[in-house]
């Protein structure tokens, strides 16, 4: 079967399972998620278009290349290149795989038979062109992305180095990534979609920080749900002020986060301590705690999801982000919230059970098969 058959079968399977569900997550939501003909995408994502290059290493060569284990740093063209050097060197092989926070999670979406489409920037180069073929074979669509031009702007390379804990930490050269604008065709696709999803790297970048906004504006207008992901405990640190003012303050209606996101965000002590900050009636919260489990939060209602147990853990690039596809595939499909958490639980067991960032075909049977669809 092709890769458009097989999506087509997904999608059309995800339909059948909505019009059985349809009113049965209604009365758990704090809002309503506007569905009809105009809404032509389930979710629609903006974020950083990155295509990793992963690597096993050892702690030591995380330290020698100055990398923060366990966070993402941002690093300009020559840095990225010394780093991708000194692997070379250093006779570590890297995979090369395409990744980008909210472009993982369309894609996990998409695997689930969601109709997902995705916005960012990436150069006129092969690793441009690689990025957004990946994204189209899973069966995402890719709009408004005119590739810039490779002098101008290399696309955006994300060194990961994987140490043996299965711990992952990231060496970031934003490049075209980094030159998402607002335009009319993502006016247009915010209208046209049930949920908007903003990644928290966008506000590395001035000009992807400001289409943030204003994507925020368009979506409140037009009555798109907006969820966001704060992404990485260095993001909550360098703009919490405006973050919880997003999260706390009315903007956004879905906040994915794990345990030190949550509690940075919330300027607690202990993850129980920041869940309070979170029991706002107009926000769902869905907030990971790793091998503990997650806890969503609605209407003053608290949820424990189990972790999905795995046999082995290669690479955590991407659990946070396959987590999120898995719950809002959930919501979109109208299952519980206590379902579509176990749904988002079984998507990130599954990506950490591979290396790099992006789900298995396979992942919507596996739901199928533990009855999470």
């Amino acid at each position: 079967m092709s890769n458009s058959s097989n999506f087509d079968h997904r999608v059309n399977s995800a339909l059948s399972v909505r019009a059985k569900n349809k009113v049965k997550i209604a009365s758990e939501l704090p809002f309503s998620i506007p569905d009809g003909p105009e809404r032509l995408f389930g979710v629609l994502g903006i974020g950083n278009a990155i295509v990793d290059r992963l690597a096993y290493s050892q702690d030591s060569d995380i330290e020698k290349l100055g990398m923060a284990k366990g966070a993402m740093t941002l690093v300009d063209r020559e840095k990225a290149l010394d780093i991708e050097g000194q692997i070379i060197e250093k006779g570590l092989k890297f995979s090369q795989v395409s990744g980008g926070s909210a472009a993982n999670t369309m894609a996990g979406l998409a695997n689930l038979g969601i109709r997902a489409a995705f916005v960012g920037s990436v150069s006129d180069d092969s690793i441009g062109s690689h990025f957004i073929d990946d994204l189209r074979q899973i069966g995402v669509t890719c709009i408004g992305m005119e590739p810039l031009e490779a002098k101008a702007h290399g696309s955006g390379i994300c060194h990961v180095l994987v140490t043996p804990d299965a711990e992952r930490s990231m060496a970031t050269y934003l490049g075209a990534a980094s030159e998402v604008i607002y335009s009319e065709h993502l006016e247009n696709a915010i209208n046209s979609s049930s949920i908007l999803y903003l990644e928290g790297y966008l506000f590395d970048s001035p000009v992807a920080k400001e289409t943030l906004f204003k994507a925020i504006d368009t979506a409140k207008k037009s009555g798109t749900i907006v969820a966001i992901s704060l992404s990485d405990p260095f993001v909550v640190e360098r703009y919490r002020h405006e973050l919880s003012e997003i999260v706390f303050g009315g903007l956004a209606d879905i906040v994915f986060a794990n345990s030190d996101e949550t509690q940075i965000l919330a300027g607690a002590q202990s993850f129980d301590e920041a869940l309070k900050a979170f029991m706002k009636d107009s926000l769902l919260a869905a907030l990971t705690a790793g091998s503990k489990g997650a806890v969503v939060i609605s209407k003053g209602e608290k949820y424990n999801i189990d972790s999905t147990v795995v046999d082995r853990v290669i690479d955590t690039t991407g659990a946070g982000d396959l987590f999120a596809a898995g719950f809002l595939a959930g919501l979109l499909l109208g299952e519980s919230l206590h379902k579509a958490g176990s749904l988002g639980s079984l998507s990130a067991a599954e990506v950490i059970s591979l290396l790099g960032a992006r789900p298995p075909a396979t992942l919507m049977d596996m739901a199928v098969e533990r009855g999470l669809i």
